[in-house]
């Protein structure tokens, strides 16, 4: 299952979970703090504190926008 890493309130996260629901994939959200140095299990899994970040397994995709 994709993990999708994000804020509700991050402007470039909405667009991603929006085309997720769209393409009717299934996901799970984890919400992250804002302090970007907060970010622990983000940083852990992906290797960066930016979201958002869509995890698939091993895959990991990084930076789609620069929250």
């Amino acid at each position: 299952m994709l993990v999708l890493f994000q804020r509700e309130t991050c402007p470039g996260c909405k667009p991603v979970r929006e085309l997720l629901t769209r393409l009717q994939v299934s996901y799970m959200n984890i919400n992250v703090p804002k302090p970007r140095d907060d970010r622990h299990e983000l940083i852990r899994v992906t290797g960066s504190k930016y979201i958002p970040a869509l995890v698939d397994g091993a895959t990991v995709v990084r930076r789609l926008s620069a929250c």
